[in-house]
């Protein structure tokens, strides 16, 4: 250990020199099947989920941009996209923001996702609890990250409105 731990601190330094060291058994162990959640995509490690959207309200067709935050310690370039569905908005997938941080003796970070949502309905609603399942190879259990829910004020738009008293005509 004290070996490796020398030549990390020369490659951290960009010090030349050779360390030996004895050679490790590394045993990998497969996810196990049982207790696995079925929305489980194949995060791996101890995390957190957050989120955030740019506005708490909006127009019907005008877009908000949410963006969930993954956080923890873990192979953080290999989590997975969390799904969303929400009823009140057409949700597209959009950016992906990543922060690693190699220089502890686990590997941490956050991987941050933006989704376009656009409002379909009016009214007042919920950005609902947005759910990250992963499996923790320290206990051995699976578990989930949970985001907070947020309520969102949306107007009725300018082209989902119909004027009745208007005078268009109306084409056959």
């Amino acid at each position: 250990l004290r070996e490796a731990q020398a030549l990390l601190e020369a490659v951290r330094k960009n010090r030349d020199g050779d360390v030996r060291a004895e050679s490790a058994k590394l045993e990998v162990k497969p996810i196990p099947t049982e207790g696995r959640p079925v929305d489980f995509t194949g995060a791996v490690g101890v995390l957190t989920a957050s989120a955030q959207m740019d506005a708490s309200s909006a127009r019907i067709g005008d877009p908000l941009v949410l963006k969930v935050r993954v956080e923890g310690t873990g192979n953080v370039r290999l989590f997975p996209r969390p799904s969303e569905e929400i009823s009140w908005a057409s949700v597209v997938a959009g950016n992906e923001r990543l922060q690693v941080d190699t220089t502890g003796a686990r590997v941490r970070g956050y991987k941050e996702f933006e989704f376009l949502l656009t409002p379909t309905q009016d009214g007042p609603v919920t950005l609902p609890v947005i759910r990250y399942p992963y499996f923790d190879p320290y206990r051995e259990v699976f578990a989930t990250a949970e985001t907070a829910p947020a309520d969102v004020r949306v107007a009725a738009g300018a082209l989902a409105a119909t004027d009745e008293d208007s005078s268009v005509e109306q084409l056959p």
